[in-house]
């Protein structure tokens, strides 16, 4: 491996880390826990200044981990080169419509349930999902931007959107502006995945909103239906943005591991 603590090394590394598309660059750190580092810069920041604060965290980590990054942000930026030629060959054809359209995946959840909204973010960049195809309100990068009217750009966020997550949790239920998120999906007749949160049971959310398919995580088995189901939903309705179903599901374990250490109340 070439010097990783050699200036030119280090700026050629940077350069081709930046080079990548925001998707691809956002969801190398995300993998590596340095997310926060890059964003730290600001959204208003060049992707050199973002991937310039995350190989500045890894190197205040220490030799071993920084090492270890410099190692595997090589062989990332290699491989996605490869990988990716073809889809960008596409996109400067006009198909890849959902990055430039706006997003694409409204989360509805309520703000106490902010931790699950945001392993569900990090599931879905991991996935392959571009960030910029997710909405959800509690994250100040996916979220509403300042100066905002609230249920003005919630309202066109959902409009916008052609997937919404409900993440009905009793924090849910007993919030009026996540059941109106509800309702105006069902009126815009969008496509809806609603995801019963533990504790909460099928039956409690059947008394308060009648006979509605959900999907729960009350087994290890029905939390791997629920990544399965996802992969489907997403794929269709983001035309143009291939998942790999190696990435979605290496993501989708790490997603099972949260629910088995925060939300499973049997464990």
């Amino acid at each position: 491996m070439s010097d990783p603590w050699s200036p030119d090394r280090v700026m050629s590394l940077t350069e081709a880390l930046a080079a990548l598309t925001q998707a691809e660059s956002e969801k190398f750190f995300l993998a590596h826990g340095l997310d926060d580092a890059y964003r730290r810069p600001g959204a208003w920041s060049s992707k050199s200044q973002k991937v310039t604060s995350a190989i500045r965290e890894a190197m205040a980590r220490g030799d071993d981990f920084y090492i270890a990054l410099f190692g595997k942000a090589e062989e990332f930026v290699a491989k996605s080169a490869a990988s990716q030629a073809p889809l960008r060959s596409e996109a400067t054809k006009g198909e890849v419509k959902n990055m430039a359209s706006g997003r694409s995946i409204f989360i509805s959840h309520a703000t106490q349930d902010k931790p699950l909204a945001d392993e569900l973010g990090r599931f879905l960049v991991l996935g392959g999902v571009p960030r910029e195809s997710i909405f959800y309100s509690s994250e100040r990068s996916t979220g509403i931007p300042s100066g905002e009217s609230i249920s003005s750009y919630l309202r066109s966020a959902l409009v916008r959107s052609t997937l919404v997550i409900e993440l009905i949790s009793k924090s849910f239920l007993e919030r009026p502006f996540c059941l109106m998120e509800m309702g105006a999906a069902w009126v815009l007749e969008k496509d809806t995945y609603p995801i019963v949160v533990p504790p909460l049971s099928r039956e409690r959310v059947g008394q308060a909103l009648g006979d509605i398919r959900v999907a729960t995580m009350v087994d290890d088995f029905e939390v791997v239906s629920l990544v399965d189901e996802l992969h489907e939903k997403v794929q269709k309705q983001l035309s143009g943005v291939s998942l790999r179903l190696q990435d979605w599901n290496a993501a989708g374990r790490s997603f099972k591991e949260y629910w088995a250490r925060h939300l499973n109340p049997s464990r």
